[in-house]
């Protein structure tokens, strides 16, 4: 990435352009001062007169808080107001009041309170009995007659019209807070209007609220009696329901659901029976299976009877031990024992069987009533489901009801509000400061008017200057040479006034008498600045102009002075073949000149004039003859070669460049051109043209000298 350049010599350009602008600006209003001075007192006296001499009038102010929360942003409303797309709510509420504050209607209510149909500040002008008689007749002829009362309304709201006119009304920045102004030729009037109006601003925000409370409760009595009516046909409605759908209600619950509740809980119990009941009976069957249990055994088969049959058992159990024992498993008594074991066995085992038949009768039973309650559940189950199908319709019967009942407690509510409300209550408006009778007028604002008139006359003067400037096609400030032409500026040559009217101003001897004047030292200026420029040798200087009477040859006289004056030898020679104006600026003639040296027709030492400075002229006098080509000759380099080895300086007083196409020719024999441009007066495309003419010929313009400005203007250019 290249480094970021900037270029300094543009930049100091542009900055130089910017201060010969203003500068040149700053040249042409003191140029045009009087224009402008002209132009400022006419407007600012005019103006200020004007504001200064108006009606008096005394503006009273009240301070009122309003009262925007209860603006509804109807669209009747927002059509008052201008809408934009950041407005918030509350600020539409605000803006809305603030419109709503300057109505018709509360003007015409102020009208009715201060009685201003009466007041002599309101009084209808006097009028002609001729031209009223005549206007009746002719309203009376387009429309019906209007009765007294529609008249005085008519004047009451024409009078309400002109009061708008009289109301300023300002707000405190985004507060409720505004202040109402009310300007009257009279300072009572003034601060009883602007009071009433405050005041008539808060009677009719509670005379609005007062009318709606009314409106709300008008037709409240009938209402309500026809929402008491809906709410008893839909409770009614309700009860019927529920008794034609079992939805009837036992504390928080219905009949249906306090049955199931009972039946499950009986269903329970029947269960815990029922696994009582067979855990005995599979005890029975393990502890009977086993013969050998001891008698000592406690559970189900735990019965008197087993009990005294297992101990007599356990006897002979013993006793059939020691019989073995004594007398061997073969004894009769030993046989006899176990017979009676074995019977023993059989009846422990009748009872068992008696036992277990038991047990399962108790567990039958068990199972059937445990069966009989889940059947009166079941179809106590089926009721409740139909009684929830039933009990959507149910849901929405009491909300009906609910609603109806809300609907007219809310309208009871507001009833009974209507009824004991204060139409004041809910006004937030309020009146902060009252208006006081002003004792000085706030119009005519002499300040304010002398501001106004200053304003307006610099404006009136300002454009006076720049319509004049927009005409002006002259260089007006030297410093306009520069960086309109690209050229430097050499010198600036004031306009001599002569000290007579019936005398005329001789410029070569101004210079001579006056060395010290702006004149002189502006030649000198264009001497230093040709010097810099010239060859060692000497130098051939053309002096020309775009156009005729720019003061060529009355320059290069008084040049040709200076120059003669500081030991240089000069030879001014008249190269303007067509209108020689360098015989009129010397006073002289001759006979011989230019034409006469170049055509071998005389001597230049016989043709040459000189004064008393030392300056040598060579003129052209003007004869009818043919003179086309004469400078094209050969003849004419020769002789201003010759011409240049002889003087240190020679000056050719050529002829207007856009008048005469020879002055092309004659600056190629120059070694410095210079080109004189009247003050105010050359236009600047003519200096332009002229420029170009010579460029395409390679004349080499060294600079611009300023002609026949007005002196004044230079010394306070200059600032010396």
């Amino acid at each position: 990435m290249k480094p970021e350049t900037f270029d300094i010599a543009a930049d100091r350009e542009d900055i130089l352009q910017i201060r010969l602008d203003l500068r040149s600006i700053g040249f042409d209003y003191r140029r045009y001062i009087w224009i402008f001075l002209a132009l400022f007192v006419g407007v600012f006296a005019l103006t200020y007169l004007y504001l200064s001499s108006r009606p008096k009038l005394f503006t009273a102010t009240a301070i009122v808080a309003l009262d925007a929360r209860n603006v509804a942003l109807t669209p009747e409303n927002l059509a008052l107001v201008q809408l934009r797309q950041d407005d918030t709510p509350e600020l539409l509420q605000v803006n809305t009041e603030l419109v709503l504050l300057q109505q018709v209607s509360l003007a015409e209510r102020v009208v009715e309170s201060l009685k201003l149909d009466q007041h002599p500040a309101f009084a209808p002008p006097p009028v002609d009995p001729k031209t009223a008689k005549k206007t009746v007749t002719s309203a009376q002829s387009l429309q019906p007659a209007q009765t007294p009362d529609e008249k005085a309304a008519l004047r009451r709201r024409a009078i309400a019209g002109a009061l708008l006119y009289g109301l300023k009304i300002k707000r405190q920045e985004t507060t409720r807070i505004v202040y109402l102004n009310y300007s009257s030729p009279s300072p009572e009037l003034a601060a009883d209007i602007a009071n009433e109006w405050s005041l008539q601003y808060i009677a009719q925000k509670i005379d609005q609220n007062q009318a709606e409370l009314q409106s709300a409760g008008s037709g409240m009595a009938a209402r309500l009696d026809k929402l008491r009516g809906e709410v008893l046909a839909r409770e009614e409605a309700l009860a019927n329901y529920k008794v034609a759908n079992n939805l009837m209600t036992v504390g928080t619950s219905t009949l249906t659901e306090s049955e199931i509740s009972a039946l499950n809980r009986q269903v329970a119990s029947n269960k815990l029976d029922l696994a009582e009941q067979e855990a005995k009976l599979n005890t029975a069957r393990q502890q009977l299976q086993n013969t050998g249990v001891s008698a000592e055994m406690a559970g189900p088969v735990g019965s008197r009877v087993l009990t005294t049959l297992r101990l007599k058992r356990a006897q002979i159990t013993r006793q059939i031990a020691d019989l073995q024992t004594t007398y061997g498993p073969r004894h009769p008594q030993v046989i006899a024992a176990q017979d009676q074991l074995s019977d023993i066995d059989q009846q422990i085992r009748i009872e068992g069987d008696r036992l277990l038949s038991s047990l399962e009768a108790e567990v039958d039973v068990d199972r059937r009533r445990l069966s009989q309650t889940q059947s009166s559940l079941g179809a106590a189950t089926g009721q409740l489901v139909s009684a929830n199908s039933a009990s959507a319709g149910l849901s929405q019967l009491e909300n009906d009801a609910t609603a109806a009942q809300e609907v007219f407690e809310h309208y009871l509510n507001l009833y009974k509000q209507s009824l004991t409300a204060n139409p004041a209550q809910n006004i937030h408006a309020r009146l902060i400061s009252l208006a006081r009778t002003p004792s000085a007028p706030s119009s005519p604002n002499l300040v304010m008017a002398f501001i106004i008139a200053l304003g307006l006359g610099t404006i009136a003067g300002v454009g006076g200057v720049f319509t004049r400037q927009i005409f002006e096609t002259g260089i007006i400030a030297p410093g306009d040479i520069g960086y309109k032409l690209g050229l430097p500026h050499l010198a600036t040559l004031v306009k001599v006034k002569s000290p007579s009217k019936n005398a005329p101003l001789s410029l070569p001897d101004y210079v001579i008498q006056n060395p010290g004047s702006a004149f002189a030292e502006g030649l000198r200026s264009l001497r230093t600045a040709l010097l810099y420029t010239a060859n060692d040798h000497g130098g051939i200087i053309a002096i020309t102009s775009p156009l005729p009477s720019e003061g060529k040859s009355t320059t290069s006289v008084c040049l040709a002075r200076v120059m003669a004056l500081s030991g240089q030898s000069v030879i001014v020679v008249e190269c303007d073949l067509r209108r020689p104006g360098l015989s009129r600026a010397l006073g002289r003639r001759a006979e011989n000149g230019l034409i006469e040296v170049l055509q071998g027709d005389a001597n230049l030492e016989d043709v040459i004039l000189n004064d008393d400075t030392g300056v040598d002229y060579l003129l052209a006098p003007r004869k009818d003859r043919d003179v086309t080509g004469v400078f094209e000759a050969p003849i004419m380099d020769r002789f201003i070669t010759y011409l240049r080895h002889k003087y240190d300086i020679v000056i050719l007083d050529t002829p207007p460049v856009l008048a005469i196409a020879e002055t092309q020719i004659l600056t190629k024999f120059a070694d410095q051109t210079i080109m004189l441009v009247r003050w105010a007066k050359t236009p600047m495309r003519a200096v332009k043209a002229a420029l170009s003419s010579l460029r395409q010929t390679g004349g080499p313009v060294i600079g611009i000298v300023l002609s026949q400005m007005d002196e004044r203007l230079f010394k306070k250019s200059s600032m010396y």
